[in-house]
């Protein structure tokens, strides 16, 4: 029996609605360090499809491939991005 050899490319059957991927709850995780908030947003984003992925970054499907980690770490950068925007803003309320 051939082993074949796993495309990184290759989607995965998504394991998370995209709506929970689009409007992830950080409201348990007020306050937490951020490599908490990182992790949490790792692990939803790590149960999406590439398309899901793609589509929560607005990569258009003509765009670039990506490995599926690449598209999982952009994500999360993002994210991360949004809360410290969010920190900032309630810091200075």
């Amino acid at each position: 029996m051939e082993i074949e050899d796993e495309n990184p490319l290759h989607d995965i059957h998504s394991e998370i609605a995209y709506g929970d991927l689009e409007e992830i709850d950080l409201e348990p995780y007020f306050g937490a360090p951020d490599e908490e908030i990182e992790n949490h947003i790792r692990s939803l984003a790590s149960r999406a499809s590439i398309g899901q992925l793609r589509q929560a970054l607005s990569i258009p499907l003509d765009g670039e491939d990506r490995e599926r980690e690449v598209l999982i770490e952009m994500f999360v950068e993002r994210r991360m991005a949004v809360v410290s925007k969010i920190r900032l803003a309630i810091q200075s309320i």
